[in-house]
């Protein structure tokens, strides 16, 4: 899906397409909406990226129950090779 946006809303706020595109995301990842992995891949960038930009604005992870089990799992699966 292609989202296209009028130029002047990326000027009304003093950001060029790439800022307004990150906003979009860090908005959809503060509501749970999108992952920070998926976030990172539609920017182009790694997670440890994203999680800076989160940083900047001092947002959160969101991070859940499950995924702290999730990487337990990972961990332990790992660690026995």
């Amino acid at each position: 899906m292609t989202i296209t946006l009028p130029d002047d809303l990326a000027r009304g706020l003093g950001k060029d397409e790439r800022a307004v595109l990150v906003e979009i995301l860090v908005g959809l990842y503060k509501a749970g909406t999108v992952s920070l992995a998926y976030a990172a891949d539609i920017l182009g960038i790694d997670r440890i990226g994203f999680q800076r930009i989160l940083k900047a604005r001092g947002l959160a992870l969101n991070y859940t129950e499950e995924d702290v089990l999730d990487d337990i799992r990972a961990a332990e699966k790992f660690g026995g090779q």
